[in-house]
């Protein structure tokens, strides 16, 4: 297998690469010292491999753009019945688990993260969730954090979990996640004294077995 070697020069993303080996099956090496320069990712020694016409770089991780958080609609459900906002006996009780879903919600290419020690944290993966009701806001203790936790068209779904406090005040009221400073929008949340929840084997809520 051929294996040619080639610096490429400052501006290599504005110029062709006629001497990169385009035969079958050849594998061409490639690096450069001080990153995009103008395009602004970074210095530092980084390496390419050109591979089957496609060009995959190597090195440090880059620096990841985070989105404003959003919450979903209608995806603030008690974690174990996820009964969604609307349905009858929806809520989250005081003290139980719940889930939310949405985009930017936890920091780039974080592995599922969940608690087991107590106290359980106010921030996991660089996010939070607060609950106002009332007035009053609390801080949730979170449980988990999941970055891809399903995938849609053009779009990567994460999700947390966490425990709404036994002090929020019962009544409608909104929650939002906060990443690295960033707050999302509120969503609507319902806090009740008690609601029936129970696991199913698929974690599908009410129609679970």
């Amino acid at each position: 297998m051929e294996i040619p070697a080639k610096l490429f020069p400052s501006d290599w993303l504005n110029r062709r690469l006629p001497e990169v080996s385009q035969e079958p099956g050849a594998i061409s090496l490639g690096g450069w010292e001080r990153g995009f320069g103008s395009y602004g990712i970074g210095e530092g020694m980084k390496s390419a491999i050109l591979m089957a016409g496609l060009l995959f770089f190597v090195g440090p991780s880059l620096p990841h753009a985070q989105a404003q958080p959003s919450i979903a609609a209608a995806t603030v459900v008690n974690a174990a019945s996820r009964i969604p906002k609307g349905l009858p006996n929806y809520g989250i009780a005081q003290g139980s688990l719940f889930t939310l879903t949405g985009q930017g919600l936890v920091t780039a290419a974080t592995p599922p993260i969940t608690v087991a020690d107590s106290p359980l944290p106010l921030t996991l993966a660089g996010a939070s969730m607060q609950i106002t009701v009332g007035g009053t806001k609390v801080d949730v203790p979170m449980v988990s954090a999941w970055a891809g936790f399903a995938q849609t068209p053009g779009a990567r779904v994460d999700q947390l979990a966490g425990v709404a406090p036994s002090n929020t005040f019962v009544g409608d009221g909104t929650i939002t996640v906060t990443v690295n400073g960033r707050t999302s929008a509120p969503a609507p949340i319902t806090i009740v004294p008690a609601a029936f929840g129970i696991f199913t084997l698929n974690h599908a809520g009410p129609s679970g077995h």
